[in-house]
């Protein structure tokens, strides 16, 4: 009975969140109303804690959004605050709040397993620059073949000027070494889209061809894979290192004209 009433609890904040926190720069919404949202989330995650009940997990993505949203609008400057310092004060410790809160949860068992929350507080972690932290968090995740083109930005994005430099020991990385096997990833997927499309033409299902044709084209011009191109080259204009001829962005047909 009372995991059902925490359920709909945490359904109730579900709501509140979506139809008032979340809404872009709302008229009504003031620092009080969030601070309320962000302590009725934790509350309900204590509650879901002590009975190990998984809704717990939802409560606490969703204290840690509230907090983000404390901190986005005292970035923006959409309230009033009377003292500056004690708003940058206020920003850094919002923003460290989450994403100490968001690894403490995802330290768990239960969190281990919350692709979610794993990826939010891979990325909490990124802004923050503790990125030794965010990729440990990442590697959990555990991203593989197409999921490289979909995921991988949540880590990746802005690698090269928060940690261009290689972690060594056994828990380090190379950002370099992910950057590339991303980039690897995808282009190994559009050769084997290219191999299904031609290489078994006499049992090929001629009703998928535009479907796999998109499918390549996507890959051919994936965000991901070009902002990893750009995040290499990047890294090695930092490490003074020779760039590679194959971080060559292919832009045939990307280039939007400019109108004088």
């Amino acid at each position: 009975m009372f995991q059902k009433w925490l359920q709909i609890e945490v359904n109730v904040v579900k709501f509140d969140y979506l139809l008032a926190i979340s809404r872009p720069h709302p008229k009504n919404l003031t620092p009080s109303i969030v601070e309320a949202f962000v302590a009725n989330a934790f509350r309900l995650y204590s509650l879901g804690a002590r009975i190990n009940d998984d809704c717990h997990q939802d409560a606490a993505i969703l204290a840690i959004m509230g907090l983000l949203v404390l901190h986005a609008h005292q970035v923006d400057d959409v309230w009033d605050w009377e003292d500056l310092s004690q708003r940058n004060m206020a920003n850094s410790r919002l923003l460290l709040q989450a994403g100490l809160f968001c690894q403490h949860v995802a330290s768990k068992e239960k969190g281990k397993q919350n692709r979610p929350l794993l990826l939010l507080s891979t990325r909490l972690h990124i802004q923050l620059g503790f990125a030794s932290i965010a990729f440990a968090l990442y590697r959990q995740v555990g991203v593989k073949e197409i999921l490289q083109d979909t995921l991988s930005h949540h880590f990746l994005a802005r690698i090269s000027q928060i940690h261009p430099h290689d972690v060594k020991g056994p828990k380090g990385f190379s950002p370099d070494d992910e950057l590339s096997k991303v980039i690897s990833t995808i282009k190994r997927m559009e050769s084997k889209v290219d191999d299904f499309l031609y290489l078994g033409m006499q049992d090929f299902q001629y009703d998928q061809a535009i479907e796999m044709l998109d499918f390549k084209r996507h890959l051919k011009s994936s965000l991901t894979k070009h902002l990893c191109l750009i995040e290499r080259r990047r890294i090695a204009r930092l490490k003074s290192v020779a760039v590679d001829s194959s971080l060559d962005l292919p832009m045939e047909g990307k280039l939007i004209p400019i109108i004088l």
